[in-house]
């Protein structure tokens, strides 16, 4: 139940984030561009990747956090310092995002122009 509950929580603020785009790059559709490339990277596991982009996937733009992290836990793949801290990265980047997200907000005029 808590790595399905930690799923939720970075999948809201995953698209929070990538919402963030569209306010400060109108009209551009590189939100759903993102949205679709990071969307694409989560379905597979972490390990098929580079550790760069794997560690880029779980750090900073954390799709992995969406599948690998819970399937992972679930199945007893991680140490125990790794799984407790992790969700620590993730709160961080939430914070960021909803950070973001109240400063594009701020910016915006109105949707007609």
């Amino acid at each position: 139940p808590l790595a399905l509950l930690h799923t939720a929580f970075v999948q809201i603020f995953l698209v929070i984030g990538l919402a963030c785009f569209e306010l400060f790059v109108l009209h551009s559709g590189i939100g759903h561009l993102v949205s679709h490339i990071a969307g694409s990277l989560g379905e597979r596991p972490l390990e098929v990747y580079p550790s760069a982009l794997s560690r880029f996937l779980l750090f900073v733009l954390p799709v992995g956090a969406t599948a690998w992290y819970p399937s992972s836990l679930l199945l007893g793949k991680l140490d125990l310092p790794f799984a407790a801290v992790y969700p620590l990265a993730t709160v961080t980047f939430a914070w960021v995002a909803a950070t973001v997200f109240r400063r594009g907000l701020r910016r915006y005029d109105s949707a007609m122009g």
